[in-house]
């Protein structure tokens, strides 16, 4: 009887023990962009001296924030059907295999270092972008709005750079059109999700499926 209590103890103290582990357990945040908040513009000049904009209608993304070292990561997917310009005619170039070649690469991708929430408004932010399959370092500029360091819901962040269109393949036009694209992404943040930073599965839902268990060993009698 008396060692059938001792065990009874012992698991408590272990699933208590537990429980704590879960709470203590490093964690990040994670949330979507608001997709009907987001714009991807861009700009390219023509004849050196005109200047062609559009933008992109579909894009799907997140930023995932780690509280513990005060950083954040943004990665991005456009959709490239979705380019929006004046004229029909330039529309169907870019989504042309002479430039996006959106039949066999329908996204833009962007993955980002991770970079400080602290400090300066605009800072560096150096990632992977993906074009037609091509994938090269870039380094564009993030500048975190009204986010500040907390990176609450619903606040802006934009990001702005150029690359050069001939990197990633888009060499047709080079006589009238620029090499130099400039980019402009604005999105704005949606609700948080809570991660917990696990070595075996780095990114599970963060839960305390224990939380019910006291923590006050029962006393032996």
């Amino acid at each position: 009887m008396c060692g059938g209590r001792i065990a009874a103890i012992t698991l408590r103290m272990l699933l208590c023990a537990a429980s704590v582990g879960v709470s203590a357990a490093e964690t990040s945040r994670e949330t979507r962009f608001d997709s009907t908040q987001a714009r991807v513009e861009f700009e390219i000049a023509a004849l050196w001296l005109l200047r062609r904009h559009g933008d992109f209608g579909h894009i799907d993304g997140q930023l995932l924030v780690d509280p513990q070292t005060g950083s954040a990561r943004i990665a991005v997917r456009i959709r490239v059907d979705s380019v929006r310009m004046k004229d029909p005619d330039h529309r169907r170039l870019l989504l042309s295999p002479a430039f996006f070649d959106a039949g066999r690469h329908p996204w833009i991708e962007f993955t980002s270092e991770s970079f400080a929430l602290a400090g300066a408004r605009e800072s560096v932010l150096p990632g992977l972008l993906s074009v037609r399959g091509v994938r090269h370092k870039v380094r564009f500029v993030v500048d975190r709005g009204d986010c500040g360091h907390s990176a609450t819901p619903h606040c802006e962040v934009r990001v702005r750079g150029s690359l050069r269109r001939s990197r990633f393949g888009m060499t047709e036009y080079r006589r009238t059109l620029s090499d130099r694209v400039h980019l402009r992404i604005t999105v704005r943040l949606g609700e948080f999700t809570a991660h917990r930073t696990n070595p075996a599965s780095p990114s599970v839902i963060y839960s305390k499926p224990l939380a019910w268990i006291s923590c006050v060993p029962a006393r032996a009698t």
